[in-house]
């Protein structure tokens, strides 16, 4: 596994997913009204990219080798890093 061809993957998803999905903030936005409801309290986008992520995280080490886990880790990461903005100081 090549960590260029990883990033590439991780890069080249995006495009497909947000045909799928729409854009990534009104995406996690539907995610974060779903589990405010489950948990009874507001839940932002960073909150929902760090849970996803934490996700990834607890599948590698049942098969270390999957590329699947670690691309939409990378991904992850990036929404993390774009809504971060008021969240981290």
């Amino acid at each position: 596994m090549n960590h260029m061809d990883v990033l590439e993957a991780a890069k080249s998803l995006l495009g497909p997913r947000g045909e799928v999905y729409g854009s990534p903030k009104d995406n996690f936005k539907r995610i974060a009204d779903i589990a405010a409801v489950i948990l009874g309290r507001e839940v932002s986008e960073y909150e929902v990219a760090v849970f996803l992520l934490s996700t990834k995280l607890g599948r590698i080490p049942n098969d270390p080798s999957y590329r699947d886990s670690y691309v939409d880790g990378i991904n992850y990461l990036a929404f993390m890093a774009e809504f971060s903005d008021g969240v981290l100081k």
